[in-house]
């Protein structure tokens, strides 16, 4: 397993590079209410060698009795798959949030490190495995993260904090669950505009201009 800074990630390069912008395109827009969404493409070929899509992982409690800090996670594919901070890893006994960007080798079976989401569950008789639908908790839940680890802080407690003084005052929730926090926003989207947004990004895309 690897550890690594999720701005390493992003940039791609090692400290001290000066990276090569290559030209970006901008496809055709599509609206969602009152915004348009625009898919941008970048020259050159799609990233190979890790795999980002983490539905081939077997991600679940640990067998020994399930800690909130920390998942079960094997990697049953040929490429190493990527878990970035802030990924959503839902269901299991409480749905938790993957708290540091990891690799994980093919064939490997390792600790991930988790921060929970929903304050008041937690169901040892449930399934213990966890599902991922691409979804990732919000930015300012990742800032309040890293804050409390800057300041030595427990991290846990500020992410719990962040939900309940952020989201759960506006649209309070039975599990104080960010995920059905989101749950609850995409259900007002459905009904709002008729069309939800799309999951997943189209193949080839490396990100979206917001209009």
């Amino acid at each position: 397993m690897y550890n690594f800074y999720a701005g390493d990630l992003a940039s791609g390069v090692r400290r001290n590079e000066t990276p090569g912008i290559p030209p970006l395109h901008v496809g055709k827009g599509t609206r969602y209410g009152a915004l348009t969404l625009f898919p941008v493409w970048a020259d050159g070929g799609a990233a190979s060698g890790l795999k980002w899509d983490l539905d081939g992982l077997d991600v679940g409690e640990q067998r020994d009795g399930g800690r909130v800090d920390s998942l079960a996670a094997a990697n049953p594919g040929r490429k190493p798959v990527v878990l970035v901070e802030g990924d959503l890893l839902e269901g299991g006994w409480q749905t938790r949030m993957v708290a540091r960007s990891t690799i994980i080798g093919p064939g490997e079976a390792v600790n991930i490190a988790a921060l929970c989401v929903e304050q008041r569950r937690w169901e040892t008789n449930a399934d213990r495995g966890h599902r991922t639908a691409g979804r990732r908790v919000s930015a300012p839940l990742r800032a309040a993260r890293d804050r409390a680890y800057r300041r030595g802080t427990d991290p846990q407690h500020a992410v719990w904090h962040d939900i309940a003084s952020r989201y759960e005052t506006v649209a309070p929730t039975s599990t104080s669950s960010f995920a059905d926090h989101l749950d609850r926003v995409a259900g007002q989207r459905r009904r709002s505009s008729g069309r939800p947004l799309p999951a997943k990004p189209l193949a080839g895309q490396r990100g979206v201009i917001i209009g």
